[in-house]
């Protein structure tokens, strides 16, 4: 159960990080969550008891006005387990939702190429052919890779290749591959020819 919420709403990322800085500084809070209620706006909220929710508040729009703007300030003591409920969900980290699954195709369209629409960092990237039985890993253009890497002079990186070519089913693993088998070197972080 929360004790207390203190709600600041500012204008700006700079403006909010100052505010929400000064805020944990102030008072015996802790910061729940920040939420970027539209483009610039910012709101942050703490918890605690009300003497140090109005002490944090109080300190967070004191900082924010010397920075950038305060667009709106707000304690609420002791909330109603519907609000409490209602600001936990509105303010809950929104999950990443990824592509569905495709379904199964017929063989005259196993050939189209599907990229999926949320691509994480730290997973290789993979381009997946469609089949009417399951979806299997595509392997790399050698060639084209080759090619871009041979035509750069100081080589590229793999974000590099994966700008340059993007249907080429450049991984890291099929680099790292082409690596071993003296088709390319890595020399920091860059892959470029073998000399």
């Amino acid at each position: 159960m929360i004790n207390s919420l203190g709600l600041l709403e500012v204008r700006g990322f700079v403006t909010a990080l100052e505010a929400a800085d000064a805020m944990l500084k102030s008072a015996s809070v802790r910061l729940i969550r920040q939420y970027e209620t539209s483009p610039g706006l910012i709101s942050l909220v703490v918890e605690g008891d009300i003497a140090s929710c109005r002490a944090a508040v109080d300190a967070g729009v004191a900082a924010a006005a010397r920075l950038g703007e305060v667009v709106s300030r707000q304690e609420i003591g002791r909330p109603d387990p519907d609000v409490e409920r209602m600001v936990l969900t509105m303010l809950a980290p929104k999950k990443k939702q990824r592509a569905p699954k495709p379904a199964s195709r017929s063989v005259a369209q196993a050939e189209e190429v599907i990229e999926p629409s949320v691509i994480d960092t730290d997973e290789p990237v993979v381009l997946a052919l469609a089949t009417a039985e399951k979806t299997e890993e595509a392997s790399c253009d050698e060639v084209a890779i080759l090619a871009a890497v041979t035509a750069s002079a100081n080589g590229l990186t793999l974000a590099e290749l994966l700008a340059v070519l993007p249907e080429a089913g450049v991984t890291r693993r099929a680099l790292e591959n082409l690596c071993k088998a003296k088709r390319l070197a890595k020399v920091l972080g860059r892959y470029c020819k073998p000399s």
